[in-house]
């Protein structure tokens, strides 16, 4: 097995059919969705080298494993084949957590009660400290409801990047340009399509949603759901959930997911809300070693 460098478009599909297939052997709510891997690389990481931060672990054609290591969080994501040897599978974790450390301190997420994760990570010196996010799901409705409104809902264009950018810092802070969403709408994986917004009465971005499909498994995602601060409290998010719900269900998807986080409490009462159950806990694990 060879670790090497990120290639782009081929290997991003090989690695989402990789935690596709562990969602198919684990169960929902368990793996990253496949959406996710696509997400974390080209928006999470946009402001790193890739060839820095993206890894891949490949066996002639096929890809192995993979991991997304976040610099200024000291941490990392890794996803691998279902079946791999016990003693290859420690070796790539123990050597991941060793380069994705800094100053003395790594961390990672545990998705649901992933044993061969955690019994690895443990020998390796890693404790919990922290719950991060619930991992929540329903099954799509038959029908879906999609409510009334003041709001339109449709998919973006190239020509709504200065507005996403804005919607997006007003919505989470943060600190999207209009440059940086164009040259996101140009990344493998992106489908201009599956990223909804809902527009008012005067043309104003008020809200917006990113859906993914995974196909083998039937599920959708929601990642990320941005309401802009002015719009909150009007219905906006329910809109797009609903919205999204129903072109879900159009392209053959079952269920539909998104996370949270277990400190949000306005999100978890919003989720609930719109019928989303929680189908595991997202656990942080960390290794801090002292000085010397």
């Amino acid at each position: 097995m060879q670790r090497r460098r990120f290639n782009g478009a081929d290997d991003l599909a090989k690695m989402q059919c990789l935690v596709a297939g562990r969602t198919a052997d684990m169960g929902p709510g368990t793996n990253l969705h496949p959406g996710d891997v696509a997400h974390r690389i080209y928006s999470g990481l946009r402001r790193e080298r890739i060839d820095d931060v993206v890894i891949v672990w490949s066996e002639g054609d096929a890809v192995e494993a993979f991991a997304l290591v976040w610099p200024k969080d000291q941490a990392f994501d890794v996803a691998t084949r279902v079946g791999m040897d016990d003693r290859v599978y420690r070796q790539l974790i123990a050597e991941l957590a060793d380069l994705a450390e800094a100053q003395g301190r790594v961390e990672t997420d545990v998705i649901g009660d992933d044993r061969r994760f955690l019994d690895a990570l443990s020998n390796l010196g890693f404790v919990w400290f922290e719950d991060g996010y619930w991992f929540t799901g329903q099954p799509i409705p038959a029908v879906v409801d999609v409510p009334d409104s003041e709001f339109v809902v449709r998919s973006v264009t190239r020509d709504d990047a200065v507005a996403l950018a804005e919607v997006h810092a007003g919505s989470f802070g943060s600190s999207w340009t209009a440059e940086q969403y164009e040259a996101l709408m140009g990344t493998p994986g992106y489908v201009a399509e599956n990223e909804l917004v809902a527009v008012d009465t005067h043309g104003r971005l008020a809200g917006f949603t990113v859906t993914w499909y995974d196909s083998l498994n039937k599920v959708g995602y929601f990642e990320p759901v941005g309401v802009y601060e002015d719009y909150r409290r009007r219905g906006v998010g329910s809109l797009l959930l609903a919205e999204g719900m129903r072109r879900m269900q159009g392209v053959g998807m079952t269920h539909a997911t998104v996370w949270h986080a277990h400190s949000d409490a306005r999100s978890a009462a919003f989720y609930a809300a719109n019928g989303f159950e929680q189908l595991s806990s997202v656990t942080r694990w960390q290794r801090v070693r002292s000085a010397g």
